[in-house]
Protein backbone atom coordinates (compact mmCIF):
# COMPACT_ATOMS: atom_id res chain seq x y z
CA UNK A 1 0.00 0.00 0.00
CA UNK A 2 1.36 3.46 -1.01
CA UNK A 3 -0.55 6.26 0.28
CA UNK A 4 -1.08 8.91 -1.44
CA UNK A 5 0.08 11.55 0.70
CA UNK A 6 3.25 10.24 0.07
CA UNK A 7 2.75 10.81 -4.00
CA UNK A 8 1.46 14.19 -3.27
CA UNK A 9 3.93 15.32 -0.80
CA UNK A 10 6.70 14.09 -3.71
CA UNK A 11 4.60 16.00 -6.22
CA UNK A 12 4.63 19.11 -4.54
CA UNK A 13 8.25 18.43 -3.27
CA UNK A 14 9.03 18.08 -7.17
CA UNK A 15 7.35 21.32 -8.05
CA UNK A 16 9.57 23.32 -5.59
CA UNK A 17 13.02 21.67 -6.88
CA UNK A 18 11.83 22.57 -10.38
CA UNK A 19 12.47 26.53 -9.23
CA UNK A 20 15.50 25.72 -7.69
CA UNK A 21 17.21 24.17 -10.40
CA UNK A 22 16.61 26.71 -12.81
CA UNK A 23 15.64 26.21 -16.70
CA UNK A 24 12.73 25.31 -15.15
CA UNK A 25 10.54 25.11 -18.80
CA UNK A 26 13.10 22.37 -19.75
CA UNK A 27 13.10 20.30 -16.50
CA UNK A 28 9.53 20.58 -16.16
CA UNK A 29 8.88 19.09 -19.97
CA UNK A 30 11.64 16.19 -18.74
CA UNK A 31 9.79 15.67 -15.42
CA UNK A 32 6.54 15.52 -16.97
CA UNK A 33 7.74 13.02 -19.85
CA UNK A 34 9.41 10.82 -17.72
CA UNK A 35 6.18 10.39 -15.52
CA UNK A 36 3.84 9.84 -18.29
CA UNK A 37 5.65 8.12 -20.49
CA UNK A 38 6.75 5.42 -18.13
CA UNK A 39 3.64 5.56 -15.67
CA UNK A 40 0.84 6.38 -18.50
CA UNK A 41 2.50 3.44 -20.32
CA UNK A 42 2.57 1.22 -17.63
CA UNK A 43 -1.05 1.95 -17.03
CA UNK A 44 -2.37 1.40 -20.19
CA UNK A 45 -0.79 -2.09 -20.78
CA UNK A 46 -2.26 -2.76 -17.19
CA UNK A 47 -5.55 -1.96 -18.34
CA UNK A 48 -5.51 -3.63 -21.24
CA UNK A 49 -4.09 -6.87 -19.51
CA UNK A 50 -6.78 -6.76 -16.57
CA UNK A 51 -9.50 -6.29 -19.54
CA UNK A 52 -8.23 -8.97 -21.25
CA UNK A 53 -7.81 -11.64 -18.08
CA UNK A 54 -10.70 -10.42 -15.95
CA UNK A 55 -8.33 -10.29 -13.22
CA UNK A 56 -6.52 -7.08 -11.12
CA UNK A 57 -2.80 -7.69 -12.62
CA UNK A 58 -1.18 -4.54 -10.52
CA UNK A 59 -2.05 -2.12 -7.75
CA UNK A 60 -2.29 1.72 -8.58
CA UNK A 61 -0.01 2.40 -5.97
CA UNK A 62 2.69 0.84 -8.82
CA UNK A 63 2.00 3.34 -11.29
CA UNK A 64 1.42 6.39 -8.95
CA UNK A 65 4.96 5.41 -7.48
CA UNK A 66 6.50 5.16 -11.33
CA UNK A 67 5.06 8.23 -12.49
CA UNK A 68 6.78 10.10 -9.23
CA UNK A 69 9.89 8.47 -10.12
CA UNK A 70 9.63 9.77 -13.37
CA UNK A 71 9.18 13.08 -12.40
CA UNK A 72 12.41 13.08 -10.54
CA UNK A 73 14.21 11.31 -12.93
CA UNK A 74 12.75 12.04 -16.32
CA UNK A 75 12.04 9.64 -18.61
CA UNK A 76 15.71 8.10 -19.64
CA UNK A 77 16.32 7.46 -16.38
CA UNK A 78 12.76 6.40 -15.42
CA UNK A 79 12.68 3.42 -17.63
CA UNK A 80 16.09 2.50 -16.17
CA UNK A 81 14.33 2.50 -12.98
CA UNK A 82 12.29 0.15 -14.60
CA UNK A 83 13.97 -1.98 -15.49
CA UNK A 84 16.29 -2.04 -12.35
CA UNK A 85 12.62 -2.73 -10.30
CA UNK A 86 11.58 -5.58 -12.35
CA UNK A 87 14.99 -7.61 -12.00
CA UNK A 88 14.90 -6.39 -8.37
CA UNK A 89 11.04 -7.83 -8.62
CA UNK A 90 12.09 -10.79 -9.95
CA UNK A 91 14.92 -10.91 -7.23
CA UNK A 92 12.39 -10.85 -4.13
CA UNK A 93 9.95 -13.24 -5.73
CA UNK A 94 13.19 -15.56 -5.95
CA UNK A 95 14.47 -14.89 -2.40
CA UNK A 96 11.49 -14.58 -1.01
CA UNK A 97 8.74 -17.49 -2.46
CA UNK A 98 5.65 -17.61 -1.52
CA UNK A 99 3.80 -20.41 0.89
CA UNK A 100 1.30 -22.15 -0.39
CA UNK A 101 -1.70 -23.60 0.73
CA UNK A 102 -3.73 -26.25 -0.13
CA UNK A 103 -7.62 -26.74 -0.93
CA UNK A 104 -9.86 -23.94 -1.76
CA UNK A 105 -7.51 -20.89 -0.54
CA UNK A 106 -4.88 -22.70 -3.27
CA UNK A 107 -6.80 -21.17 -6.04
CA UNK A 108 -7.18 -17.66 -4.53
CA UNK A 109 -3.50 -17.46 -4.04
CA UNK A 110 -2.58 -18.26 -7.70
CA UNK A 111 -2.89 -14.77 -8.35
CA UNK A 112 -1.90 -13.22 -5.68
CA UNK A 113 0.34 -10.04 -5.84
CA UNK A 114 3.55 -9.13 -3.95
CA UNK A 115 4.65 -5.89 -2.87
CA UNK A 116 6.88 -4.08 -5.81
CA UNK A 117 6.56 -0.83 -4.29
CA UNK A 118 10.37 -1.46 -2.53
CA UNK A 119 11.41 -2.91 -5.38
CA UNK A 120 10.56 0.56 -7.48
CA UNK A 121 12.24 2.66 -4.57
CA UNK A 122 15.34 1.00 -4.53
CA UNK A 123 15.72 1.10 -8.18
CA UNK A 124 15.18 4.54 -7.94
CA UNK A 125 18.06 4.66 -5.35
CA UNK A 126 20.42 2.96 -7.70
CA UNK A 127 19.14 4.99 -10.70
CA UNK A 128 19.90 8.52 -8.66
CA UNK A 129 23.33 6.94 -7.89
CA UNK A 130 24.29 4.96 -10.71
CA UNK A 131 22.20 6.39 -13.45
CA UNK A 132 24.21 9.19 -15.30
CA UNK A 133 26.01 9.00 -18.63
Amino acid sequence: MIPDRFIVTGIVVRVVFLFLQGNVLENLMDALLGGFAVGGGLLLIVLLYEKVRQKEAMGGGDIKLLFLTGLFLGWQRNILCLLIACVLGIVFAFVFPEKRTTGDEAEEEDGKLFPWGPSISAAAILTLLCGSE
